[in-house]
């Protein structure tokens, strides 16, 4: 259901006494003009009633519906029902308002306004409330707009395979103002689920107060994200995963709001929707903006996906027709609707391995195109699964039956990419229709000493001796890799890596962590230091080890090896070089 344009407000109603009005008299913002003065919710400014401040922490993002409602009380008198017209919120929402204000209040007859003495703290809020599209002014953002140009202009290419088509710099903006206009934002957490789109970094450098995570599995746009974070100032961290295994255990349960643009299929829209549910403080409170959208022609393609967001326990507040515009995307006319989410009571979140879904949510087949569309074929579509008889675990679907002939344990790639058991010996390990990136973490996240993934032969891993380099560099400190292209067949290749003892003390504590993949990596490299330094003959106290690491990496926080982007990773030796210099 659209969201209607709020009623404009009644006429002032003269205050009958002498009294004169308030001496700071701030000029009217536009409704979608960020507050870039402010980097804490106004719940939390000083001297605001105890209740009040209440009402407005629990509301949390959705506070920003109050704030006209308090701005108007602060100019002049208004009736209960004045305030019920021109803010849209219910009789008795805006009774429990006025009962929190408490004594902030002076009462005549019908009429009610806030104490003249106290007026100043609530009339730099907002005069308007600007929840509808409709209300934004993008052209009164220059500067930004030219900075998001920028932006867009240098972003990694889009990937087919993963269905990326860019959505303009003027939607990215748009996103930013719609945020800012709908939502208290200072002092929010945003979780961008996919963001090829560079939503977090528009929203971000609109709002100081606003900091963001990034979760992806396209390792190029999370460098790139995370390096015009830095040169901007803004607070975005990002996260490598595979959505159709889990969310990242840091992301879980910690954003005030969420937004995805994911591949437009059923499958993907529920596995996206459902992993920016899991990564919300309280689902049923907090909202998820999905961009999705089909052609005038095929109607048939959103009732499922409508259906399907039912199911969940989802209520759709609002659908903005053609809000999203893209370069590319012409099927659906380059446009895409924005449907603004809200979980209910029915919503239950699935209690997976990781706090964040289980293998069962999250189908393989997400994608319109590529290895991982709805219309691939399964395995590499020609050719027997090989049987090595070295190999006492076969993960995957396509080498399921070798492994059975050799009776061997077939493992589930998910279950592999999971905090592992103590497993030894070698492993295969079937990455045919793999996301990108998933190669490095399915070897550093084994158990096994020696692995043998299988891949397509175009990898892009693999594709040029450059990238074939990058890879051995990047697994350097764990494996020693051999690449045997055309092998099985002429449309794969095997990547052979043998876990080298570590022969230095850096080596040492990064085999440490690499223990533990899942585990927060600032504690595993602590651990790790006490006990390397310890084999030296050397004591390092809990302390001084946190501090090392601190001063070593100060953007390891919240990160496991499991989810460091590629950026990220290929810095860890350098760090443990410093660790180790710092004794």
């Amino acid at each position: 259901m659209s969201e209607s344009t709020q009623p404009a407000g009644t006429a002032p109603v003269p205050a009958p006494s002498p009294e004169p009005p308030p001496s700071r008299t701030p000029p009217v913002q536009p409704p979608d003009a960020p507050a870039s003065s402010r980097t804490e919710p106004f719940a939390a400014a000083p001297g605001l009633p105890d209740a009040l401040a209440a009402l407005l922490a629990a509301e949390s993002v959705h506070a920003a519906r109050w704030y006209p409602v308090l701005r108007a009380l602060a100019e002049e008198w208004r009736t209960v029902g004045e305030l019920v017209r021109a803010s849209a919120l219910s009789r008795r929402g805006v009774e429990r308002l006025l009962d929190a204000l408490g004594g902030e209040l002076e009462h005549d007859g019908e009429r009610v306004r806030i104490r003249p003495a106290a007026a100043g703290r609530y009339l730099g809020l907002p005069a308007e409330w600007a929840g509808d599209p409709a209300r934004l002014s993008p052209e009164r953002h220059a500067a930004e707009l030219a900075e998001l140009e920028r932006l867009v202009a240098g972003a990694p290419p889009p990937l087919r395979r993963l269905d990326h088509v860019a959505a303009t710099p003027e939607t990215a903006l748009r996103r930013a103002l719609l945020l800012a206009g709908r939502y208290e934002l200072a002092g929010a957490h945003l979780l961008c689920v996919g963001d090829h789109d560079l939503t977090s970094l528009a929203a971000t450098l609109l709002h100081p107060g606003l900091s963001a995570s990034v979760v992806d599995v396209d390792d190029r746009v999370l460098g790139y994200i995370e390096s015009s974070a830095a040169r901007l100032g803004l607070p975005v961290r990002c996260y490598y995963a595979d959505l159709r295994h889990r969310l990242p255990q840091a992301l879980a349960g910690g954003a005030d709001l969420a937004f995805t643009d994911p591949p437009y299929t059923r499958e993907g829209v529920e596995l996206f929707v459902r992993r920016a549910l899991g990564g919300l403080r309280d689902a049923r409170q907090r909202p998820v903006l999905l961009a999705y959208g089909a052609s005038e022609a095929t109607p048939g393609l959103v009732q499922p996906v409508q259906e399907t967001l039912a199911r969940l326990g989802l209520v759709t507040e609002a659908i903005w027709p053609d809000f999203n515009r893209y370069d590319g995307a012409e099927a659906i006319g380059a446009a895409s609707d924005l449907y603004l989410l809200r979980g209910t009571l029915r919503w239950r979140p699935a209690q997976g391995r990781r706090g964040a879904g289980p293998a069962e949510c999250a189908p393989s087949r997400i994608y319109t195109h590529g290895p991982q569309s709805l219309e691939a074929p399964g395995g590499d579509g020609a050719a027997p699964a090989p049987s090595r008889s070295a190999t006492r675990e076969a993960v995957g679907d396509w080498l399921a039956e070798a492994a059975a002939a050799r009776g061997g344990r077939r493992v589930p790639l998910v279950d592999w990419t999971a905090p592992p058991a103590a497993r030894g010996g070698a492993a295969a390990v079937d990455l045919l229709d793999a996301a990108p990136g998933a190669l490095p973490r399915a070897l550093l996240t084994a158990g096994a000493d020696t692995v043998y993934a299988f891949v397509p032969d175009d990898a892009h891993e693999l594709r040029r001796r450059p990238a074939q380099r990058r890879l051995a560099a990047l697994l350097d400190p764990w494996f020693t890799l051999r690449i045997l292209r055309g092998t099985p067949t002429p449309r794969l290749a095997v990547v052979a890596a043998h876990r080298v003892p570590p022969d230095s003390p850096e080596r040492a504590l990064l085999a440490r962590c690499a223990q533990a993949p899942f585990a927060p990596l600032g504690s595993a490299l602590r651990e790790a230091l006490i006990a390397v330094e310890a084999e030296q003959g050397r004591t390092v106290s809990k302390r001084e080890a946190r501090l090392r690491v601190a001063a070593a990496a100060p953007w390891l926080s919240g990160h496991a090896l499991a989810d460091l982007p590629a950026h990220r990773l290929s810095r860890l030796p350098s760090v443990a070089e410093e660790l180790l210099d710092g004794r």
